[in-house]
């Protein structure tokens, strides 16, 4: 009992340590004295819905974690938001460690392996990808003089660039999609294209990395789902725009930035 004390202990100082490092990274070169002047800027009116619709995100956020992860195992929505939150925490740290944070902690949490559980977070970002080039089409058929005005040069110059960026990241997307839908259906065959590739390593290390791609299939199998697909779709759309936009909205006024869009 003791040393379960002391470990529960142990971990909420590692946490509160990990906390302190975060923010010093994050508010490293701030001024306080700005700081402390933004503070008393706040419309206060506006952040209490703001801070609201946070809560709120995390909370959506979620269950489209739940629903991706339902595929493989059924996880309580109450049971991800610690390792949601600590992972957008940790993702405040260098090359976006939160992610890999998120993942070890459910791996951990709900006895999952380390790759399936990082392959569902792989899935939420190709579901986000989807989102972005989706706002991206409607932004530039709806309100293309947001991105340009007057110029008429500088406006096709910059619809041209933006096509190419859309066209590489739907490229990208579709053939992520599409090597995900390989591995669950037509697994044989993918690892058979992966054996070519991983022919000249040890069988120790090939039975690694075979171990390694079958728990990451575990983690797609959402594109199995047809219902937890669906869901999860409805979910990315409804927090990327309406929701988010609301939300973005409301933390613009609290803090006196004008809106764009």
């Amino acid at each position: 009992m003791k040393d379960l004390v002391n470990k529960k202990y142990l971990h909420l100082f590692i946490g509160l340590v990990l906390i302190v490092l975060s923010l010093f990274y994050a508010f490293r070169g701030v001024s306080l004295n700005q700081l402390g002047n933004a503070l008393k800027a706040v419309n206060y009116i506006f952040l209490l819905p703001a801070l609201l619709l946070v809560v709120v995100s995390y909370l959506l956020r979620a269950i489209r974690w739940r629903y991706i992860l339902r595929s493989m195992k059924e996880v309580k929505t109450s049971s991800l938001i610690s390792p949601l939150i600590v992972g957008y925490m940790g993702n405040m740290l260098p090359a976006r460690a939160g992610e890999f944070i998120r993942a070890y902690l459910l791996s951990k949490k709900e006895n999952i392996s380390f790759s399936s559980s990082f392959a569902t977070l792989f899935i939420e970002r190709v579901f986000d990808l989807f989102m972005v080039l989706l706002l991206l089409v409607l932004s530039l058929q709806l309100m293309p003089d947001s991105f340009v005005s007057g110029d008429l040069d500088a406006k096709h110059q910059l619809m041209e660039k933006v096509k190419i960026f859309g066209t590489m990241s739907l490229f990208i997307c579709v053939s992520i999609f599409l090597f995900s839908a390989f591995l669950q259906f037509k697994n044989d065959w993918a690892m058979k294209l992966v054996d070519l590739f991983i022919k000249p390593l040890p069988q120790h290390w090939k039975n690694k990395v075979h171990d390694m791609i079958h728990s990451f299939t575990e983690g797609l199998k959402i594109i199995r789902d047809k219902k937890g697909f669906i869901a999860t779709l409805f979910l990315s759309i409804l927090k990327c725009y309406p929701y988010e936009n609301r939300k973005k909205k409301c933390g613009n006024k609290s803090f006196l930035v004008p809106d764009y869009f």
